[in-house]
Formats: C-alpha cells, sequence, structure tokens
C-alpha cells in the first residue's frame, strides 16, 4: 500500500541522451494533443446534438397528445430462474437492466435458456427499475428481465424522444426499496407526436449527428491506441529516436 523513501529513490530509469529524450517528449506531446484536440470536438459535437434534440423535439403546433401504449407496442420484462443462466451461448443474451447497456446499447453478459420474455433488434429498452427512465436500443434479440421493458415503434423518432423526457420519469418511480414503475404507468405516459414525415426528419437529423460522434469517437480510441504503441516503443528503447 505505499512505497518507502529509499527503495523509490532506487528505482531504475533506463535514460537516453538529452536530445533523444527531447525528441521523445516532442512525439508523445504532440499525440497528446491530437487526442486532447479530438476530446474537445466530441464534446462540442455532443453539445449541438443536446442543442438539437432542445429544438427539435420540444412540442411544437399541431403536434399531438398521444399515450405511448396507444402509438407502441410495449412488452414488460419477465426474469427467467437463474438456474437456466449461462455463459456459453445456450439460448439469448439476457437483458436484465442498465448492467447489459453501455453507450445507450445492449451488451451480452450472460445468456438464458429459458426464454421469458424477448425483444427484437432495433428495439427501445426502457429501464423500468433504478434507475427508471433510461433509454437504449437492442443491439440483438434478447430475453428481457424484470428490470427492463421492450418498446416496438416505427422510427427512431421515439427512440430520441424518450431519452428527451428521461428526467421527467423520476416523477413516476414508486416503491420503498428501489424506485420502479409498472406497465400502466408506462401505457398511459403521454407523449407529443408530431406527422410521419417530421418524425422521420427529426430521426435521420439526430441518428446522423449520432453517427458523426460514434465515427469520432472511434478515430479517439485509435489516436490512444497509436499513442499507447509508441510509449511501448520509445519508453523502452525498442525504437530510437536518434
Amino acid at each position: 500500500k505505499n512505497i518507502a523513501k529509499e527503495a523509490f529513490l532506487n528505482i531504475g530509469i533506463p535514460l537516453p541522451q538529452e536530445s533523444e529524450q527531447t525528441a521523445i517528449a516532442t512525439a508523445l506531446s504532440d499525440v497528446d494533443a491530437l487526442i486532447q484536440s479530438m476530446e474537445k470536438l466530441i464534446a462540442k459535437k455532443r453539445v449541438i446534438k443536446q442543442g438539437a434534440m432542445q429544438e427539435l423535439l420540444k412540442p411544437k403546433e399541431g403536434w399531438v397528445v398521444k399515450k405511448l401504449g396507444e402509438v407502441a407496442e410495449i412488452k414488460m420484462g419477465q426474469s427467467p430462474s437463474s438456474l437456466y443462466y449461462n455463459s456459453c451461448g445456450v439460448g439469448l443474451p439476457l437483458v436484465q437492466g442498465n448492467a447489459d447497456i453501455v453507450d445507450r446499447r445492449t451488451i451480452i453478459r450472460n445468456y438464458t435458456s429459458q426464454v421469458t420474455k424477448s425483444c427484437n433488434t432495433g428495439d427501445i429498452i426502457l429501464s423500468v427499475r433504478a434507475p427508471v427512465g433510461e433509454v437504449a436500443i437492442a443491439s440483438f434479440k434478447a430475453c428481457i428481465g424484470r428490470g427492463v421493458c421492450a418498446i416496438s415503434y416505427s422510427s427512431l423518432f421515439l427512440y430520441y424522444y424518450l431519452i428527451f423526457i428521461e428526467p421527467q420519469w423520476e416523477k413516476y418511480s414508486t416503491g420503498s426499496t428501489f424506485e420502479s414503475v409498472n406497465s400502466k404507468v408506462i401505457s398511459s405516459l403521454e407523449i407529443n407526436i408530431p406527422s410521419i414525415n417530421e418524425q422521420t426528419r427529426i430521426a435521420t437529423i439526430l441518428s446522423d449527428m449520432d453517427a458523426e460522434i460514434t465515427a469520432l469517437e472511434a478515430k479517439l480510441a485509435k489516436y490512444k491506441q497509436i499513442k499507447q504503441g509508441m510509449m511501448q516503443t520509445l519508453l523502452t528503447g525498442r525504437i530510437r529516436l536518434i
């Protein structure tokens, strides 16, 4: 849990000549600057997208108020017995709750050979237990547990709209042990819906923004890998900058 000063001072450090140290530091600093620039650009794009959502999804004249259950198919999850859980791909992936979601996409942690309720690829996944109301997209067909529900809708408009109103779910949460909402509350949720054409335009704009951010994030991850590789080669002397 700690290191003695003497041991710390006696750690061996392989030092090249000062000119090579400068060359190595410059190369790594340049990559750091590139990474920081990309991180700032991604942050800016996210702010722009947030502003676009505020503008595009704010109810306007001509939009109609509908209950969620009137416009979408809602399927509440039902957890299978843990006896049927497995990690070897038998059955369907299991989506129980937020632990099975990363960056608003479902991930695979476990499988279940007992399929109780299921979602299809592209369905909206809504968390119905703490934290209530968080939204994701199903990346694959899966068995859904009681921590989520699956919502089928004709376009991505509803996905973005539910993200837009995420903060509102807190007032619907009930339960002394943990927050939760039932099918009646979800079906009765009032949402503002524009025409199909406008829904499509809004979904396209926001999807394009998401695609751009995803592409930038992929570049950022690549730059970080490049930097790690540079450190491994430059700071061990495997590649010399002389």
